[in-house]
């Protein structure tokens, strides 16, 4: 058992200035958390987390902070029957605040279970993945503000499936360069059309992002408390050598009700494209972005440098993000991060700053 006990406490200009730019919303956690590993196998993990939050800006609300008490999940670990790898990941919450809003209850509680299970093989020249996840769950909400000044309570049972089929075929043009390797990937996902409630408080889910890393997951939701209601067809083709890799991806929902499709800011069933090049040496640079292919304008691109000196590694990072309404962009947030990394004491020694412009 490994057992971790942070605080964080405010610092000076969450002190002085509480509506300072600098000054983060939630200033004050405190977090208990205990992991246990090889438990009933080897690949096990439980994970005990309590959270006590207390924000200090002037128009901050604390009755509407969460206390987490407790959270528990356990993941069982992977099986291997077949060729086919399953793994389950077993989940309980109980979270309260004060009051609740539109996007989260006084106090709710879910157990969860997801069952995930996935066979590789190949065939016709092509790696095939077969995947599945399948949620059963259960919520007791206690006053959910919904539309108006109505609150909810109740008890809820949710059992969604989703399925996955992709397929990817490596190729090379030898003629051409005989180190770049060209790999066409389509992945198609089906699940049910039914829409998120808006009964259910969503406490686990509320950062997301339309990015490359997710694209192809299953549920692209950071957590369960939502899922993802899509039926799409994903595409992309990645190029890369020892050193450097690029891909471009987008994809295509059949359904005009997909909620995180709408919530990350696609309009039309095309999503926006979506792209990323990175050279791997003894320096690093990588640059992506999310490219608006009906508005024509690029929404997000983001660019990261580390570069190895005598004294330690330097990292840069440089990140532009848009909104656009009626052709005008309306919204323009650029920020640039930079630190270093000192060789004599790299595992204590840290020194970063961020800029906001």
């Amino acid at each position: 058992m490994l057992i971790q006990h942070y605080k964080h406490q405010k610092n000076y200009i969450q002190i002085t200035k509480p509506n300072d730019d600098l000054s983060y919303s939630t200033s004050l956690k405190t977090n208990f958390k205990i992991e246990g590993f090889n438990l009933q196998k080897i690949d096990d993990h439980l994970d005990i987390e309590l959270k006590f939050y207390q924000t200090n800006q002037e128009n901050e609300d604390n009755k509407t902070t969460p206390t987490v008490f407790p959270k528990l999940k356990y993941h069982t670990g992977y099986f291997n029957n077949n060729g086919n790898i399953s793994n389950s990941t077993f989940e309980f919450y109980n979270i309260f605040r004060e009051k609740g809003n539109l996007t989260h209850a006084k106090n709710q509680q879910k157990i969860s279970h997801k069952y995930k299970i996935e066979k590789k093989f190949i065939n016709y020249n092509s790696k095939i993945l077969l995947n599945a996840e399948i949620y059963n769950q259960g919520f007791k909400t206690e006053k959910k503000l919904t539309e108006g000044s109505n609150f909810i309570t109740g008890s809820y049972y949710r059992f969604f499936p989703i399925f996955g089929i992709s397929s990817e075929s490596p190729f090379k043009i030898k003629k051409f360069n005989s180190k770049l390797t060209l790999n066409p990937k389509i992945n198609l996902v089906l699940a049910p059309g039914i829409s998120n409630s808006n009964k259910l408080s969503n406490e686990d889910s509320t950062i997301n992002d339309f990015s490359i890393e997710n694209i192809y997951r299953l549920n692209r939701y950071s957590g369960s408390d939502k899922l993802d209601n899509s039926k799409r067809l994903t595409y992309s083709i990645n190029a890369y050598t020892d050193n450097f890799k690029s891909s471009l991806s987008q994809s295509y929902e059949f359904t005009n009700n997909s909620n995180f499709h709408k919530e990350q800011g696609n309009d039309d069933n095309l999503s926006d494209l979506l792209g990323s090049i990175e050279y791997l040496n003894d320096n690093e640079l990588s640059y992506d972005f999310r490219y608006d292919l009906n508005d024509e304008y690029l929404k997000k691109q983001n660019i990261d440098i580390k570069s190895k000196t005598k004294l330690g590694e330097l990292g840069f990072s440089y990140l532009d993000q848009n909104s656009k309404i009626n052709d005008i962009i309306t919204n323009d947030t650029e920020t640039i991060n930079y630190s270093f990394l000192s060789k004599k004491i790299l595992k204590f020694s840290k020194n970063t700053n961020k800029w906001s412009l």
